[in-house]
């Protein structure tokens, strides 16, 4: 029973999470969303030239 407490605490503090993290970017300018998404897409390329090289 206290693990599923504990998942559910998880669970509902990452939603806040996520919710806090859209409204700052919906309030944010343009330029911080452009660099934002930028870096997110240097982060996944990164990812995936770490999977090819397994590969």
């Amino acid at each position: 029973m206290r693990n599923n407490q504990n998942e559910i605490l998880t669970l509902l503090l990452s939603a806040s999470l996520l919710i806090a993290i859209i409204q700052m970017l919906i309030k944010s300018p343009a330029a911080l969303k452009a660099g934002l998404f930028k870096e997110a897409l240097e982060h996944i390329s990164i990812a995936q030239e770490g999977e090819t090289k397994k590969r």
